[in-house]
C-alpha cells in the first residue's frame, strides 16, 4: 500500500523587507516569528490518508490570515521516498522509468493554477490575479490527486512506488499590498522581482490610476505577465 508520509509546507512570510520561513510536515498550522506580524497565509488542505481507492480528494487553498492586504504568489512541489535501508532514503521521481508519464497526476479546480483567471504561471511561481485582503480566502486550486495508477496490477516499473511515501510542497510568498500604488508596484518589483499593471476588471480595459487604485483595488485584476510592469 503507499503510504503518504504528510503534506509539506515551505511558506515564506515576509513583511516589509523582513520574513522568516519554515517547513511544517503532518500539519498545516504554522507559527510566525515575526514580532508584530502584518502578512501570514496559510495553506488550507484536506486529503484522505487512504490511498487504496485511487484517486482521492484534495482540496487546496490558501488563505491570509494577516491584517493586511497581500499580492500572493505559489509554487509546488512533489516526491517520493522510498525506505533504502540503514537509515537512508532514496527519492523517485514523480514520472515513469521513461521520464514520460506522471506516476500521480492532480485535477485542478475551475479556477485553479491551470484556469488561466485567478492565476498565471511566470518562471515557477503561479502568482494570484487579485489582492487577497486580510481574512480572505482563494478558491480551491486543486480537487483531487489520483494514485489509481498504483492499484490492483501495476506495472512492474511502479512497484518501488507502492513502499514509498508521497509528499506534496507548497511554498507561498506574500506582499503587502498599500493603498498607495506606487508603493505597491514597487514593493512588488522588489521582493517579487515581477512587476504588474492593475486593471478595473479582468479584460483589462481600463487601467487602473492612484485615485481608482485606492477607491476600488480589492476589485482589480493584477496583471503580472510579462508585457505587466512599472
Amino acid at each position: 500500500m503507499v503510504k503518504l508520509t504528510g503534506i509539506a509546507l515551505l511558506a515564506a512570510l515576509t513583511a516589509g523587507i523582513g520574513g522568516t520561513a519554515a517547513v511544517i510536515r503532518h500539519q498545516v498550522n504554522m507559527r510566525n516569528e515575526i514580532a508584530t506580524p502584518t502578512v501570514e497565509v496559510s495553506v488550507n488542505e484536506n486529503l484522505d490518508g487512504d490511498l487504496t481507492g485511487g484517486d482521492k480528494p484534495k482540496e487546496v487553498k490558501f488563505t491570509n490570515n494577516g491584517t493586511a492586504d497581500i499580492f500572493l504568489r505559489v509554487s509546488y512541489a512533489e516526491s517520493w521516498k522510498l525506505d533504502a535501508g540503514g537509515g537512508t532514503e532514496e527519492l523517485l521521481n514523480n514520472y515513469d522509468e521513461e521520464g514520460q508519464i506522471p506516476v500521480v497526476t492532480k485535477q485542478n479546480s475551475p479556477e485553479g493554477f491551470l484556469s488561466g483567471s485567478d492565476w498565471v504561471y511566470i518562471d515557477g511561481w503561479y502568482y494570484y490575479t487579485k489582492i487577497l485582503p486580510a481574512g480572505g480566502t482563494t478558491e480551491p486550486v486543486l480537487k483531487s490527486v489520483d494514485f489509481s495508477k498504483l492499484t490492483g496490477t501495476i506495472d512492474e516499473n511502479l512497484t518501488d512506488y507502492q513502499n514509498a511515501g508521497y509528499e506534496l510542497y507548497f511554498q507561498t510568498e506574500a506582499v503587502q499590498a498599500s493603498d498607495e500604488l506606487k508603493v505597491s508596484m514597487d514593493a512588488a518589483e522588489e521582493l517579487f522581482g515581477e512587476g504588474f499593471v492593475p486593471y478595473e476588471t479582468a479584460d483589462k480595459q481600463e487601467e487602473m490610476n492612484s485615485e481608482t487604485w485606492q477607491e476600488d483595488r480589492l476589485n482589480a485584476y493584477i496583471d503580472w505577465t510579462e508585457e505587466g510592469g512599472n
